[in-house]
């Protein structure tokens, strides 16, 4: 049910808008002669491009959904090169004064809601050690879509794990189980990262003989690649699976993550059981899973893209496979 609060005051400035449109047509429409005309024209396309679109799309669709102010920045610059693009030389001085005016705008907007993004993010922090939970909130804010905010959250997460992690330790305890250890995904990591310099090298060098263009789109893909690796390798370190509060956490680096109810769990088996492949998900990493959690009925999880699928079966890789599969079969057993 719309807002009656906020409808009101977004009925009157969408009112104000389509005035301010009237008057101007009108005007021109009035205008004593087409030199006239021409020239109300010439200053009327650059306001109605550069103001007043992007004042209607704040109204009818950011304001109204409770969305961030920053989606009408494309609007913004789509108003100023399309007025641009069509501009006479007798409008330049006009578009020069609405793109400082804009430009002044943009950044006022840019500066509000990154200090409100920081603010969220800090806020968050508090209340969780993983960056996929810091970064999802303050996005769920701004977008009010949950896949799209996952999907962000989970490109902020990655730049945090592969950059600015790096000064966290390792986190342990009775009830944290690694998984990055006895699998030796952290040396394969290394290995790659003495690799992926040369073959981007070498491939940047070839490509570049054919197109300049395409051999730096794949060297700016190697390194995003590269950095997912990372970010997944540092995950995987600081990102343990936990067993506290009757929950189990199960992590694996940036490609998983999801909490099951601990009475939702039957066991923790050696082999997966026998059903449907598509009920099973295995996160063994480098090999095998050392084991499978087997729930006692189906459960829901979120996938990476923000999907869910049901599953009955989940295959993990844990370091101490023995302190683990005590830990869950005394709780199963209750």
């Amino acid at each position: 049910m719309p807002d009656i609060r906020n409808s009101a005051p977004n009925a009157i400035a969408l009112a104000c808008l389509a005035l301010l449109y009237l008057f101007g047509a009108t005007a021109i429409a009035l205008a004593p002669n087409a030199t006239a005309r021409a020239a109300l024209a010439d200053y009327a396309f650059p306001l109605d491009c550069m103001v007043v679109l992007p004042a209607l799309f704040y109204f009818a669709i950011v304001k109204r959904n409770g969305l961030s102010p920053l989606f009408v920045l494309p609007i913004m610059w789509a108003g100023a090169a399309l007025a641009t693009f069509f501009a006479q030389n007798e409008a330049l001085p006009a578009i020069a004064v609405l793109a400082c005016a804009a430009l002044a705008a943009e950044a006022v907007i840019a500066i509000r809601e990154i200090t409100r993004f920081a603010k969220a993010v800090q806020t968050a922090r508090k209340t969780s050690e993983e960056a996929h939970a810091w970064f999802l909130p303050p996005l769920m804010r701004m977008t009010k879509n949950a896949r799209i905010s996952k999907l962000a959250a989970n490109e902020f997460a990655m730049l945090y794990y592969a950059l600015f992690s790096w000064r966290r330790a390792t986190p342990s305890g009775d009830t944290l189980f690694s998984y990055h250890k006895s699998s030796g995904y952290s040396s394969f990591v290394a290995g790659m990262m003495l690799v992926i310099p040369i073959e981007m090298t070498v491939m940047h060098l070839l490509v570049s003989q054919w197109n300049a263009t395409a051999a730096w789109a794949l060297t700016l893909a190697s390194v995003y690649a590269a950095l997912w690796i990372i970010a997944d390798c540092r995950a995987s370190i600081l990102n343990p699976i936990a067993v506290k509060n009757d929950v189990v956490q199960i992590r694996s680096g940036m490609r998983f993550s999801a909490d099951v109810p601990l009475d939702a769990v039957a066991a923790f088996v050696e082999r997966a059981p026998e059903t449907d492949k598509a009920k099973l998900i295995d996160l063994g990493l480098m090999g095998n899973p050392s084991g499978w959690l087997v729930f006692a009925k189906p459960v829901r999880i979120e996938t990476f893209f923000g999907t869910e699928k049901t599953v009955e079966a989940i295959g993990i890789a844990v370091d101490d496979k023995a302190r683990f599969s005590h830990l869950i079969g005394r709780a199963a057993s209750k």
